[in-house]
């Protein structure tokens, strides 16, 4: 038994200095350390034990490697992408360059066919380049700008754009009206914004803008005129005889609190209800001009 045990240890011992040089050394020590008495399962427990924290830890090394090559296969792509776009870039100088000593021997070859004026040629040359290069940088300058400013404006449309918009009609009869007397149009079937008062026939701007209006009259009883009002300044004028209807239409620039009405003009006239009359009107575009962007 004894004979036994020291040739599994011996074997051991060897296929440990194959694998691991101190963990056979780790081995050989503690069989020398040992008792005799040292039970032979608890020592190939002990062998069993350090093979298998070995083998964890080459384990953990090649995953490290792995991880690693994974790594420094992304950085290649990366840099194989930023060293197609260098190509693209060099490319595109080697164009630029190229043109530039085409356009270079252009010049010089207009410059010896005329001696006498080689010297004016050229400092005409120069300064249609400098003209050139400072009108090309003021364009761009200003479409810059221009596009800023439209970015701008479309932030403000999206911020403090207003939806402005009414159509409103006359149900009853109207009668005996007097003299500049507002007409009133009583049913309102839109009114975005609240802006038209149906119970006077008023409309007043929310805010300042150009908007357009338009109205429909058909005359009850005699001939009669209408007239369309801004701020009670007649802007536009209808005329109405023989039962017959009148329409106009008005673009205007109203600023805020403005109010626009259609007025009757004739003494004790009056207009067909039944939805025959209308007026109606909307905010075609904001002034945005006092609108400030903060940031």
């Amino acid at each position: 038994m004894q004979r036994h045990k020291m040739e599994y240890m011996l074997l051991i011992i060897l296929f440990l200095n194959f694998v691991s040089s101190s963990l056979a050394e780790d081995v050989n020590n503690k069989l020398k350390t040992a008792p005799e008495s040292r039970d032979f399962e608890e020592l190939k427990e002990y062998v069993a034990t350090s093979i298998t924290h070995m083998a964890a830890k080459h384990a953990n090394d090649m995953q490290g490697l792995k991880n690693l090559i994974d790594t420094h296969g992304r950085q290649i792509q990366t840099l194989q992408s930023d060293n197609l776009a260098y190509v693209s870039i060099i490319r595109e100088l080697k164009k630029e360059i190229e043109e530039m000593k085409t356009n270079g021997v252009k010049v010089e070859c207009d410059t010896n066919s005329n001696k006498r004026k080689s010297t004016e040629e050229s400092v005409i040359a120069a300064n249609t380049v400098d003209q050139r290069r400072s009108e090309s940088a003021q364009n761009l300058r200003s479409s810059t700008l221009k596009e800023r400013r439209g970015h701008q404006n479309r932030i403000r449309r999206s911020i403090v754009g207003t939806n402005v918009a009414f159509f409103a009609s006359m149900t009853g009869y109207i009668q005996h009206l007097g003299i500049n007397q507002d007409i009133v149009f009583d049913h309102a079937v839109t009114n975005i914004g609240n802006a038209y008062n149906q119970h006077h026939g008023t409309f007043v701007a929310p805010v300042g803008g150009t908007y357009v209006f338009s109205v429909t009259l058909l005359q009850f009883g005699e001939n009669t005129w209408g007239h369309f009002v801004v701020n009670r300044a007649v802007v536009a004028k209808l005329l109405l005889k023989d039962g017959q209807s009148a329409s106009q239409t008005i673009v205007v620039n109203l600023s805020t609190g403005d109010d626009v009405s259609v007025q009757n003009t004739g003494t004790d006239r009056g207009f067909h209800g039944d939805r025959y009359c209308t007026f109606s009107g909307f905010l075609l575009n904001e002034d945005l001009s006092d609108t400030q962007i903060v940031g």
